[in-house]
């Protein structure tokens, strides 16, 4: 049973908690403005949802309208999203140089981009590329998962970007995962992800385990009221 002291104690301990959330939250009255310090050229932006469901929908619209200067960005999610929808919108856009996905189906731009020299892609298991947001939000830089080893993504030599103008020939191709065994077993090294993110409460994106690992990691989150 807990003493009096005990409980001033950890009383103390979840105000401060809380004191230290508040203080660290910030909500914003648009898209736009949230967006404002973060919308830079060549940075690294997590987008969070799970296919087309809880996506940032207000503020990928923001990011390709208001904020259409901004290009040479790197998007990792767990999609491309589709023709002018989600992600869709920035690739039309042309905003995305390259694309940290796990899965990257069902979009036609994304294809020919990629395929005509336009785009990179960077390819990373569901559940490797969840692991990697959650590192970067605990300050971890690396790990070691059994996932793709012995495979073309720890071996490398994946087409990464292929050569604008020139079809079917590579101009950049990963390179090959560090490998390690423990207990007898083999191990690829990854490297944690560290980006920028705002998040959207209008479209729930904390119900899917992926967003709320962007949540982990993030520096702040956005809430839409309207």
């Amino acid at each position: 049973m807990l003493g009096r002291s005990s409980l001033i104690s950890r009383s103390l301990s979840v105000t401060r908690l809380q004191q230290t959330r508040n203080a660290s939250s910030k909500v914003y009255d648009s898209a736009d403005s949230a967006l404002a310090d973060v919308a830079k050229s060549n940075s690294s932006l997590a987008v969070g949802g799970f296919g087309l469901c809880g996506i940032p929908e207000t503020l990928l619209n923001s990011l390709s309208t208001t904020y259409k200067s901004v290009d040479g960005l790197t998007a990792v999610s767990n999609n491309a999203g589709v023709d002018g929808f989600g992600l869709g919108k920035l690739l039309n856009t042309k905003q995305v140089k390259r694309m940290v996905s796990s899965y990257v189906g069902e979009n036609k731009e994304f294809e020919r981009m990629y395929l005509q020299g336009e785009l990179e892609v960077e390819l990373t298991p569901q559940g490797t590329l969840a692991e990697r947001l959650r590192a970067g939000g605990a300050g971890i830089p690396g790990f070691y998962t059994p996932t793709a080893f012995g495979t073309t993504i720890q071996e490398g030599g994946f087409p990464i970007k292929y050569k604008e103008g020139e079809p079917g020939v590579v101009e950049i191709e990963s390179k090959p995962r560090e490998v390690k065994e423990f207990n007898g077993k083999s191990y690829a090294g990854e490297r944690a992800v560290r980006t920028k993110t705002r998040s959207e409460a209008t479209n729930v994106l904390l119900v899917h385990v992926v967003a709320s690992l962007l949540a982990i990691r993030s520096a702040c989150r956005y809430r839409s009221y309207s």
